[in-house]
């Protein structure tokens, strides 16, 4: 039982070691040996991983930023304005990140601004410049 000590309030407070808790922390796993192809193989993966992820980030951001060139257009909701990036995506065969990369570098004014392919531009100022941005492609169709 551990020792109580009087406290000048008149209450106990006890000494000694704290009861109930582990007396040994858990041991490690043993050391792997980090050298031989194995290894090499597992850290080329995982940097490979790395690099997809971040371009992965960076993608979404972008294609967030390009539906909210859509949503402020428009008026439409973020949902529908990513339908429209779906479809346009679908309607050129482009992948989604670059027509989002587009129409975020055709409103970017900076002079850091991204070109942006031509052909590209004069198709999405095409569709930009329709009234509801939804003539040829509706907003609330299936991808």
């Amino acid at each position: 039982m551990p020792h109580i000590t009087p406290t000048p309030s008149g209450g106990d407070l006890p000494t000694g070691p704290p009861t109930g808790l582990p007396t040994a922390l858990p041991t490690a796993p043993p050391a792997r040996d980090l050298t031989g192809p194995e290894v090499e193989q597992e850290l080329e993966a995982l940097r490979h991983e790395i690099t997809g992820l971040r371009a992965a980030l960076l993608s979404r951001a972008t294609i967030d930023q390009a539906r909210g060139v859509l949503v402020g257009r428009y008026r439409i909701s973020p949902e529908q304005a990513f339908n429209v990036l779906v479809r346009w995506s679908q309607h050129r065969n482009i992948k989604l990140r670059v027509i989002a990369e587009a129409l975020v570098g055709m409103h970017d004014v900076s002079p850091q601004a991204p070109a942006v392919d031509p052909d590209l531009r004069q198709w999405l100022d095409g569709q930009l410049s329709r009234p509801d941005g939804t003539d040829r492609v509706d907003p609330t169709a299936p991808g």
